[in-house]
């Protein structure tokens, strides 16, 4: 099974241009659908993601997560948590990988902490 340790190697793996930032990645899966692989086998990588769906075909597993449902989906990924997808070219996703984040729950109310580092 391929383990991606950094975000870079995930963007080489499933064959999309190189992050931005070392630590976090935030873009459009359409900018990347041409050079993606349609295909992935199961795989890790070490860090967490924040994906929401917005259409097209497909069907991507995630942990125990068994596919996305019609319509807009978001969902959560963990580090390790096993990945693979089997997608059409209509494919609409935005994800956000970042190396750390935390949740947190004042009153009630659900804030997502990004820990971004600047440098090395």
């Amino acid at each position: 099974m391929k383990h991606f340790r950094t975000i870079s190697e995930y963007c080489e793996g499933i064959n999309i241009s190189a992050p931005k930032h070392p630590h976090f990645d935030i873009r459009s899966f359409e900018e990347n659908i041409k050079t993606v692989h349609k295909q992935m086998p199961p795989f890790r990588h070490e860090f967490f993601a924040i994906a929401i769906k917005a259409d097209g075909g497909g069907k991507a597993v995630s942990g125990e997560f068994n596919d996305f449902t019609d319509g807009t989906t978001i969902y959560f990924k963990i580090q390790f948590q096993v990945l693979s997808w089997d997608i059409l070219l209509n494919y609409q996703l935005l994800p956000m990988n970042f190396t750390n984040f935390k949740f947190y729950f004042p009153t009630g109310k659900l804030f997502i902490i990004f820990v971004v580092k600047t440098s090395e």
